[in-house]
């Protein structure tokens, strides 16, 4: 069944309406909860819209006194500004929005000069520890130099390093990971051995 055109625009527009009066009327609900919650903690909302000057000032250090009694009142006052200004926001830049500009600004401000006596969380105690930790995890763990002898060593620059590369292909077998923890030592040991001689077998294609 085709809609009318008129029929489409009505459902098209009635949705966003509809949307924004439901917010329209959270938001008048959620000043009213924080109205009464500063009335219930002795704040005098409406005095403090109607005040100006030095006695807002006032009003406002005692309304920021009366709500951090205690830090459940802080912070069930703080959620519920945070409400208010969510969905304030939500309704921008309808004009509705308007008439509870004065209500959201004041709770906005409470907030804000109760969040500014809160000190910042010291953390330099928990990033010593981290520091700590992480020096510790990546410090040397005793790594030992031996001294294997003068007819162990070897005089790099008497390398012939294309032989030896072509020595090591044929022998890649001592080159294979093992999967047992205790072979790791005899893997070196074949390891060092077949390095030696491929520079044996490189050292004689020199000559």
């Amino acid at each position: 069944m085709l809609l009318s055109p008129c029929v489409r625009k009505s459902i098209a527009t009635s949705t966003p309406v509809q949307e924004k009066s439901v917010l329209v009327e959270q938001l008048r609900q959620a000043i009213e909860d924080t109205t009464s919650f500063c009335t219930a903690h002795g704040v005098d909302v409406p005095a403090i819209l109607a005040s100006q000057g030095f006695e807002r000032v006032r009003l406002l250090g005692n309304a920021v006194e009366a709500l951090i009694v205690n830090d459940e009142a802080k912070t069930q006052y703080l959620a519920l500004a945070n409400t208010v200004t969510r969905l304030y926001k939500a309704i921008l830049p309808d004009d509705a929005a308007n008439r509870f500009t004065p209500h959201r600004a004041l709770f906005t401000v409470l907030a804000e000069k109760i969040r500014s006596l809160t000190p910042p969380a010291d953390i330099a105690e928990v990033m010593g520890a981290v520091e700590t930790l992480l020096d510790a995890s990546i410090a040397a763990e005793g790594y030992e130099i031996y001294d294997l002898g003068e007819e162990h060593r070897i005089d790099l620059s008497q390398i012939d390093f294309e032989a030896l590369k072509e020595h090591l292909r044929k022998d890649r077998n001592v080159l294979k990971p093992k999967n047992s923890e205790a072979s790791s030592s005899a893997n070196c040991t074949a390891w060092y051995v077949s390095i030696k001689r491929g520079w044996t077998a490189s050292n004689n294609s020199r000559r």
